[in-house]
């Protein structure tokens, strides 16, 4: 447990240097010691629904976002960055992302987040749920590193 509690702070530690101010705070807010860290890299798809923080990157392809608290924009609060953007409003403070060119994602929150496409590099600190399909590895709490399933596969964080 002692290894877990360590990790985090590192995690978190790294995560908040990296966030912008608004970020790091909202993360100390929302992740208590019951948080997950959760690495994960590949080509396919990974969904998270979740309260904390998740941040990640694509080489091209699609992002889903959306703030479940309704209080935040995520497309003009700076969730997604990237060249060629091209939004579209899917209701419910949501939107979906396509580029054909590199992206970066941050959710932070009460947020969804779902990256579909090659070159996926997950990192995140939070309380919730997921899915992955795809190619690739996970890994949980700095643990052992997992293949990603060929088939829709829930994660329990």
């Amino acid at each position: 447990m002692r290894k877990i509690a360590i990790l985090t702070t590192v995690v978190v530690a790294a995560l908040a240097a990296s966030a912008p101010a608004s970020g790091a705070v909202l993360l100390a807010k929302r992740c208590t010691a019951s948080c997950t860290t959760f690495q994960a890299s590949g080509k396919g798809w990974v969904g998270v629904v979740g309260s904390g923080a998740e941040y990640g990157s694509l080489s091209r392809g699609t992002v889903w976002v959306r703030d479940r608290t309704g209080q935040h924009n995520p497309r003009y609060d700076g969730w997604v960055h990237g060249s060629g953007l091209t939004w579209k409003w899917i209701g419910d403070d949501g939107w979906k992302v396509t580029s054909k060119h590199p992206m970066t994602v941050n959710g932070t929150g009460k947020f969804w987040v779902k990256l579909q496409g090659p070159g996926i590099q997950v990192c995140g600190v939070f309380d919730g749920s997921g899915a992955i399909q795809g190619d690739g590895s996970y890994a949980f709490n700095g643990g052992k590193s997992h293949s990603w399933p060929d088939r829709a596969t829930d994660l329990h964080f």
